[in-house]
């Protein structure tokens, strides 16, 4: 469900302007002010949303794609609820529920192509670009934190002031990098496929402890190995 407030017609006809916007649904909550819309299209038959041209001053997203709902049996695979495409926005607060991974994050500018959200499968992205500081990544035994990142979609991006602390029953593994250059893919990525090219680390340094795996040694201490 997406509700404008004080909407009109903008300068030469060509979309819509609201003062702010909301996006309710399932697994998408958000927040916006300072609307452009180019257009939007209800497909009764398909059951589907299309936004075309979207632009925004100051936004609050939250995505959750950990939802059982996703795989509803009750819904058929060909659907596609939500189509966004020639998103541009600025100071923008993400909050994203990947998984059992949470990421928060504040971006100056984000750029996207695309993003479809299909109601029985993955969302998939196309054309991201964004730039932005304080990207705070935590799962289960896992917490990154970043200073400042520079990303584009299957293109060179920077990211700077990454630390990295991964801890489980056995090993603990820190490192500090203070920059690193990928090429990603971005959908692949949301979907929970960590797929990266062109890696490049600069300086970095890692401490690792070691513990032993025998479960007949477990009380034994790791042993710290730095790199």
């Amino acid at each position: 469900m997406a509700e404008l407030n004080q909407v009109h017609l903008s300068e030469n006809k060509s979309g819509l302007r609201a003062a702010d916007m909301e996006i309710r649904s399932p697994d998408i909550r958000a927040s916006a002010n300072s609307i452009f819309i180019g257009s939007v299209i209800l497909d009764s038959t398909s059951q589907s949303i299309l936004v075309d041209g979207v632009k925004w001053n100051k936004a609050a997203i939250q995505l959750s794609t950990s939802g059982k709902k996703i795989r509803t049996p009750q819904r058929k695979k060909s659907k596609t609820p939500l189509v966004l495409r020639g998103i541009s926005g600025s100071n923008t607060s993400l909050d994203l529920m990947l998984n059992k991974n949470h990421i928060t994050g504040s971006f100056n500018t984000i750029l996207l192509n695309e993003f479809i959200k299909n109601a029985a499968g993955k969302p998939e992205i196309k054309g991201l670009s964004l730039d932005g500081q304080r990207v705070l990544l935590s799962g289960p035994d896992l917490r990154v934190s970043v200073d400042k990142l520079d990303i584009k979609d299957k293109n060179h991006s920077i990211i700077e002031g990454i630390e990295l602390h991964r801890q489980n029953q056995f090993d603990t593994i820190m490192a500090i990098v203070p920059r690193l250059t990928i090429i990603p893919n971005i959908t692949e990525i949301v979907s929970g496929n960590l797929t990266l090219q062109g890696l490049v680390l600069k300086e970095p340094k890692v401490t690792a402890i070691i513990g032993n795996k025998d479960s007949s040694a477990k009380k034994e201490r790791g042993l710290p190995v730095s790199l």
